[in-house]
């Protein structure tokens, strides 16, 4: 196989999938060493299900940029 066999559409679209999800993670990184210590059980469930619908908003906005 060499480079001739690559479809360079196929790559950036790889690469861009790995960027978006590469920040992502970096910003949850970021939010989970910046949280406060919580006791509270109603905001430790509200925290839980906060960083999955943060992430779903900048996957379906980072998916509209194109």
């Amino acid at each position: 196989m060499n480079y001739m066999d690559f479809n360079p559409y196929m790559i950036r679209e790889r690469n861009e999938g790995l960027r978006q999800e590469v920040s992502i993670l970096r910003l949850e990184k970021r939010l989970w060493e910046n949280r406060v210590p919580r006791s509270s059980r109603l905001i430790a469930l509200a925290h839980r299900f906060a960083l999955p619908m943060l992430r779903h908003y900048l996957q379906t906005q980072c998916d509209g940029k194109e």
